[in-house]
């Protein structure tokens, strides 16, 4: 099974129960793709959930914002994040563009941080600023075509690290790295811890 156990789950981490089903799942098992590593992440409550790497289409990410940074009307309302100042999204995004860095966008035990985390549906339930901004990546062309050369070169040299293959990255036009959470959850409750900087999490 992909949830943890009760016993696993209840003596390391909190529980979250049960996962709303009601979205549709797009990622198929039979994609074809190779079967990414198992990621196991902590949000800032404790709690434990489990993840696979896969690689997907940026333009298949549903993130809480569009590129134009205006709020996705395709995005449940019961993740979206709380709503914040549109110039200091805007920034965080250009931050992330400006001085990317591959390697803080793969693994992390912290659900805050690292790869994208969705579900199977391709929603976007932690990591919506990074998502937005490798999406602007993608679209930009050649205004960030360094950093969109320079991020696709560590996925093919790293892919190894996380259960894929170089022609995982290939068969993708606009490939992102992501971790596709497995265990079941509360999903809106998930978003919410899941999204808890790792460093407010720990000034307790």
């Amino acid at each position: 099974t992909n949830a943890l156990s009760s016993s696993e789950s209840t003596k390391n981490s909190n529980v979250l129960t049960p996962m709303d089903t009601t979205s549709e799942k797009i990622i198929p098992d039979n994609s074809g793709q190779s079967n990414g590593i198992v990621s196991e992440v902590v949000t800032g409550e404790g709690t434990t959930v489990q993840t696979r790497f896969r690689v997907v289409d940026a333009s298949e990410l549903i993130a809480s914002n569009t590129e134009s940074f205006a709020v996705n009307t395709k995005y449940p309302k019961e993740l979206q994040p709380r709503k914040r100042d549109r110039a200091a999204g805007i920034s965080q995004v250009e931050k992330i563009l400006s001085g990317l860095d591959p390697e803080r966008l793969g693994e992390s035990r912290m659900a805050s941080d690292g790869a994208p985390i969705i579900g199977d549906d391709m929603v976007v339930e932690s990591g919506n600023g990074r998502t937005i901004a490798l999406k602007l990546m993608y679209k930009r062309g050649t205004a960030t075509e360094k950093s969109r050369s320079k991020y696709i070169s560590w996925l093919k040299e790293n892919a190894g690290r996380f259960g894929l293959l170089e022609a995982d990255i290939d068969a993708v036009k606009s490939p992102v790295l992501v971790r596709v959470r497995e265990t079941d959850v509360d999903r809106a409750q998930f978003a919410k811890e899941a999204n808890v900087a790792s460093v407010a999490a720990m000034s307790a």
